[in-house]
């Protein structure tokens, strides 16, 4: 089963002891949408869910 965005998030964080603020910052995504967004809460762009995962890929996640 594969990974989803979410998760590589979360395991971005964790592994590498980033908050989620820095995170957010990065990613042009506010603390509370990335919270709603992993708790079902929000629906993210197009735009977003890309610059969320071009970011991971950089860092092999």
């Amino acid at each position: 089963m594969a990974i989803t965005l979410s998760e590589r998030v979360t395991a971005f964080l964790d592994e590498l002891s980033i908050t989620k603020t820095a995170f957010c910052r990065n990613v042009k995504l506010s603390v509370s949408s990335l919270w709603r967004w992993q708790h079902g809460e929000l629906e993210l762009s197009n735009d977003t869910l890309q610059r969320i995962d071009d970011y991971l890929t950089k860092y092999n996640f």
